[in-house]
């Protein structure tokens, strides 16, 4: 079963930093009318900057940037700051600026340099002067209760640290990335000792910073215990920006639309500037940091909808030498706008040794007609009235006797050479019981909204969460035997509860590395509707798993290791570096 979560109804602020830094601070700050802030690596005062949500509140600081054009942009927005043309080192002298395009990535670090000359985004290199934090403190802000420190100086933080002394200067909050330039690698080990030393804990690492508190702020401890969320009521300021300028295209093309004869050439000109605002949102949405690093499990709307193709070795996949047979059962009630697309995708695959019986709920609305017309493709099928989808299914595969069973809903669809594949795979490892794997979302047409990529199989989490694609999902005929048929007392979670129970009968479980099917969003599916149903239901199974009722808060703690493997395959996926 799909689950998503429906936030409540709030206004929404907008957070300017790249990874919500500010939301995070703001929750510890958010009640202070003024404070003090130091920013090293202060960059463009608004595009991911951590400190303009705290200007605007009438908060000022000191803001160090070395970079010619960043200083002058700060200069102009930041009147009540003190802004300085500076870099931070452990000692004073001068250095090397790389610049960059953007020039928020220019750097001092000469390996970081080196990155950017192989992206062909250097941009040359000036002298600037460099200074200790400790001069800096001791010139500008004497003596006075600095609220929160941020350190973002593009592979040069150790240095910057090492330039103070945190036994007497004392942030409450210390903000440091934590990443090497444009990369997830670590680079904390080589200066967190010193501000651990020096009494300061760590409270979060969010992904690509370390948040750090010191001893006498224990008690803002509570604010840091998970990342910043949509509970927080933030956005990004990028998504604002970009819907002020899609508002006002969408002006222009109904004025334009009142004030010329030619409105036809008109709206099909300004729709095509609208359609671009609108990817621009989207992008700004998926390319942002966050967005990047959220978890896609369980979210059907991704993006909008796209043509999709599969690789192109799908088609070509072979059977074995030999090959099991495949029984498949396809459950339908009034979908006759999607059945023909249900049963082609599994009669298409050429599989030779195919049992594919179609079971049709007494469908009104056309369907057994459709079925009827592919009925020669067919092993059997019925259109009689049933007890329900698990009630069609057991009766489905009552009357088969392959060695590899699945099943693939009337509005779904299996993609080219997933038998082939499957049946090879089940071949090459005989102890494998149960297999899945990824998902592609489409919608009403057949267009990509989405997909899941998975991690590997992980039988603690599925105790809490049901994550496993049901159309992807084939099994051995033994564990048929031993723990089917389907529990017709469950409406939603039917799935859930046989991969529990194969789980339990002590069969092996993997996810395959490839795509295998397709899930597909309408208005009129099951699964989007009656979430309470689907929710009793969800919390009849943890309490059998568990033995009690679990918590919300249970569940998101159990299921966030998960959770974050998968970001890590998706982002993988993404840049290529897994192809499926």
């Amino acid at each position: 079963m799909d689950h998503r979560l429906t936030p409540g109804s709030k206004t929404l602020r907008k957070s300017y930093a790249q990874n919500f830094e500010d939301v995070m601070l703001m929750r510890a700050f958010g009640a202070q009318a003024d404070g003090r802030y130091i920013d090293v690596g202060a960059a463009d005062p608004e595009r991911y900057s951590i400190t303009r949500l705290f200007y605007e509140r009438g908060w000022t600081g000191i803001n160090i940037e070395p970079h010619p054009d960043l200083h002058a942009r700060l200069q102009e927005a930041r009147p009540r700051d003190i802004n300085l043309q500076i870099a931070l080192g452990a000692a004073p002298g001068h250095a090397t600026l790389y610049r960059a395009e953007p020039p928020e990535l220019s750097t001092l670090d000469p390996a970081a340099a080196r990155v950017l000359e192989a992206q062909g985004r250097a941009r040359g290199a000036s002298i600037v002067t460099v200074d200790t934090l400790s001069a800096v403190v001791a010139a500008h802000c004497p003596g006075e209760t600095v609220d929160f420190l941020s350190v973002d100086a593009e592979g040069r933080d150790g240095a910057v640290l090492a330039g103070a002394d945190f036994t007497r200067f004392r942030p409450r909050v210390i903000i440091v990335e934590a990443t090497r330039p444009q990369s997830f690698e670590p680079s904390h080990e080589a200066w967190e000792p010193a501000l651990l030393a020096a009494g300061y804990s760590l409270a979060l690492f969010d992904g690509l910073n370390r948040f750090y508190l010191r001893a006498e702020d224990a008690a803002l401890r509570g604010h840091f215990q998970t990342p910043a969320g949509i509970a927080d009521g933030f956005v990004p300021y990028e998504l604002f920006k970009a819907s002020a300028e899609l508002d006002s295209v969408q002006l222009r093309v109904a004025d334009l639309t009142q004030r010329t004869a030619q409105q036809d050439a008109v709206i099909q000109r300004m729709g095509n500037v609208i359609e671009a605002m609108e990817r621009e949102v989207y992008d700004i949405r998926v390319n942002s940091l966050r967005a990047r690093l959220r978890p896609r499990l369980g979210i059907l709307r991704q993006y909008p909808p796209r043509t999709w193709t599969p690789p192109a070795e799908y088609a070509r996949a072979v059977p074995p030498d030999d090959p099991p047979s495949i029984s498949i059962v396809t459950p339908v009630r009034d979908q006759k706008r999607w059945i023909a697309q249900a049963i082609d995708s599994v009669t298409s695959q050429g599989y030779p040794r195919l049992e594919y019986i179609v079971r049709d709920g007494a469908s009104s609305d056309g369907t057994a007609a459709l079925i009827a017309a592919r009925a020669a493709k067919l092993t059997s099928w019925t259109s009689v009235r049933d007890r329900g989808q698990a009630d069609a299914i057991n009766q489905g595969f009552a009357a088969t006797s392959g060695e590899i069973m699945g099943w693939l809903n009337g509005d779904d669809q299996l993609m080219p050479g997933a038998l082939a594949y499957v049946a090879r795979y089940f071949r090459d490892h005989p102890k494998v019981d149960l297999v899945y794997g990824h998902r592609i979302v489409i919608d009403e047409s057949g267009r990509q909204i989405g997909h899941w990529v998975l991690p590997p199989h992980d039988r603690r989490t599925l105790q809490w969460a049901d994550f496993v694609p049901q159309e992807t999902m084939f099994w051995r005929r033994r564990v048929w035997e031993k723990v089917g048929p389907l529990d017709e007392t469950f409406e939603f979670a039917l799935d859930w509860d046989f991969l529990l129970r194969v789980e339990a009968a002590g069969f092996t479980m993997r996810r395959l590395p490839r795509f295998l099917g397709c899930f597909r969003v309408h208005d009129t599916q099951k699964t989007g509707n009656l979430h309470a149903v689907y929710e009793a239901e969800a919390a009849r199974l943890r309490q059998r798993s568990f033995g009690r009722a679990v918590t919300t808060r249970e569940i998101d703690r159990a299921i966030r290791p998960y959770l974050r493997r998968h970001v890590l395959f998706e982002r993988a996926y993404k840049l290529r570096l897994l192809r499926y």
